[in-house]
């Protein structure tokens, strides 16, 4: 497949280094000849110095022979012109437009996505704002995805004197088979462990399981985080992200006292107009006074989404000096996930991860349900539909486990989780939900494609 990516910002890179690991051939647009210039010493790939939008610039990048365009530079209207042009002058077959501006959002303004020849529009900041309200929903988790027929993937952190603290993974996945649950990772000191059955739970490590939506927080107790929601939350940065998740919060009514500091004077005002419930102050969330405004002691979580990390980072250490349970920060630069972790913030929120991880799911093609990229240490986790004529069906699980670096967590069948046993099957129908390293994805796909043989 031909790619055309024009922006090589975070996002832009990402995308490009993961099609080029699956043999894609990629080419990158932008105006930043340093930013090529890094990406080229890492990928094989064909880089081109110029305006984003020009017709020439695209002609040069291959667009003509393109199969599919990403436009993911800075600026929405260019993003928007770039699909317009690949449609109109190239006839690129699909066509991929990052926007980021709320106001395109409006339901009346979706026919001029339509009219610019935009296959599929990304939104960044509305998927940040719900993977955080997901979060929020389910206290003591760090990361929350909801897969096929009310099945969970969850990690949370195993903490003191918990249930689950200094038992053995095997013990613990019989000991939860009533629940439907599969415990499938395990961070510790920031180093992926494999799960044998003599790995023992310690304190703070990072576990991840699937669980079936009714039992999931069964579990989590037993990692020792209540379940009760946050009902005290204070949002600090009121932009895109933090306009989006006090209207989600809002129209899914949860009960939650929601204050937003917001230090810019006309976004303070635009945000009191727009938002019916939440408390909008306008000031410096460093400023002693305005937190003790916000009663900072008595919140539940506090959420960080301004536009600098740096500042997400300070106000998330101060929070958790305040007493704060949970504190949320939004991160852009990858260096600064491992050692927030290790200084207390309990939700690093990164949105280069969740624009990719987004794409990539329109890009996947065949029987792919659903896509997620976790943590570098966990790699990806793919959910596939199993077709009748492919050569998976009838392979039990013992087989599949001889297959390097792919771990099964889960098989759904008849909208239940099955058990996992070295003779259970694979059937036609079957979603099978699997965690390999980043970049695997063309090895996992061949494993499900229609009559291959893979052994």
């Amino acid at each position: 497949m031909k790619v055309v990516i024009c922006g090589c910002g975070n996002v832009g890179s990402s995308i490009a280094s993961y099609l080029f690991a699956e043999g894609h051939q990629i080419a990158v647009i932008d105006t930043d000849a340093e930013k090529l210039k890094k990406l080229e010493t890492n990928l094989d790939i064909q880089t081109i110095q110029g305006v984003y939008s020009s017709p020439e610039v695209l002609e040069n990048a291959g667009t003509a022979d393109a199969d599919l365009i990403i436009a993911v530079t800075p600026f929405d209207e260019i993003n928007m012109i770039i699909c317009l042009q690949a449609a109109r002058l190239f006839n690129v077959p699909l066509k991929i437009a990052r926007v980021r501006s709320g106001h395109y959002s409006n339901q009346g303004y979706l026919p001029l996505f339509d009219d610019l020849h935009i296959d599929v529009v990304i939104s960044p900041e509305k998927e940040i704002a719900r993977t955080i309200l997901r979060n929020l929903k389910t206290p003591g988790a760090l990361e929350f995805i909801s897969l096929q027929n009310d099945v969970v993937f969850v990690g949370a952190k195993c903490l003191p004197d918990a249930l689950l603290e200094r038992k053995k993974i095997s013990t613990l996945n019989k000991k939860f088979e009533e629940f439907h649950a599969q415990f499938v990772g395990v961070i510790r000191d920031n180093q992926s462990i494999i799960l044998d059955e003599k790995l023992t739970l310690k304190q703070d490590d990072e576990v991840y399981f699937i669980s079936d939506v009714k039992h999931y927080e069964a579990v989590l107790e037993a990692l020792g985080h209540p379940t009760n929601h946050s009902n005290h939350v204070i949002i600090m940065g009121g932009g895109r992200v933090g306009l989006s998740l006090a209207k989600m919060m809002e129209l899914e009514n949860m009960d939650a006292h929601l204050s937003i500091i917001e230090k810019n004077e006309n976004k303070s005002i635009y945000l009191a107009k727009h938002l019916s419930k939440a408390m909008v102050i306008h000031g410096d969330a460093m400023d002693k006074d305005i937190l003790e405004e916000v009663h900072l002691k008595k919140a539940d979580a506090v959420v960080c989404l301004t536009g600098e990390d740096e500042d997400n980072i300070l106000l998330s250490l101060l929070a958790k000096q305040y007493g704060v349970k949970r504190t949320f920060s939004l991160i852009d630069k990858n260096i600064y996930n491992d050692m927030l972790c290790h200084l207390g913030v309990d939700v690093l929120v990164n949105p280069n991860t969740i624009s990719t991880s987004t794409i990539l799911q329109h890009i996947r093609k065949g029987q792919l349900q659903s896509m997620y990229s976790l943590k570098p240490q966990l790699g990806d986790l793919m959910s596939f539909e199993v077709l009748e004529t492919s050569k998976i069906v009838g392979m039990s699980l013992k087989k599949l486990k001889k297959i390097k670096n792919i771990q099964v967590c889960a098989i759904i069948r008849n909208a239940e989780l099955m058990k996992l046993t070295e003779t259970l099957e694979i059937q036609s129908g079957d979603s099978v939900i699997i965690l390999a390293p980043s970049g695997q994805f063309k090895v996992v796909e061949k494993l499900f494609s229609v009559g291959l043989f893979f052994f």
